[in-house]
């Protein structure tokens, strides 16, 4: 039980990807919901699971190909994630970010995740 644990410890979400009939067809989701976000061809869902809730958040996107980047920080600050965002600018991925988050389980073990559209990776 203690591996899992240590495993989960690792991440900070789980990603799917939808298409439009998946989406669609998924009874988890409510009708209202459906109907408003129901013009993109593929959604991205990511579950991020803390203690005793799950949180679901849908992306629309026109693209399936969605990469995830994670990155183990050995500390979590305003500059350093600010220099992450500034690489990912220069590499002109900004644009192409869906999602971003930190954590920090521990002060030395933070993570700071992005997923975006994985095109031009």
């Amino acid at each position: 039980m203690e591996t899992n644990k240590a495993v989960q410890k690792n991440k900070i979400s789980v990603g799917i990807i939808l298409n439009n009939n998946e989406l669609n067809n998924n009874p988890i989701f409510p009708s209202e919901i459906k109907e408003e976000i129901l013009d993109s061809p593929y959604y991205l869902l990511i579950f991020i699971s803390r203690e005793d809730v799950v949180k679901i958040s849908c992306f629309p996107t026109q693209k399936k190909n969605i990469k995830k980047i994670l990155i183990k920080l050995k500390e979590f600050s305003p500059d350093l994630v600010k220099g992450i965002s500034n690489v990912l600018n220069e590499l002109n991925l900004s644009n192409e970010i869906l999602h971003t988050t930190g954590l920090c389980y521990e002060m030395e073990k933070c993570f700071y995740e992005t997923y975006l559209i994985g095109d031009r990776i």
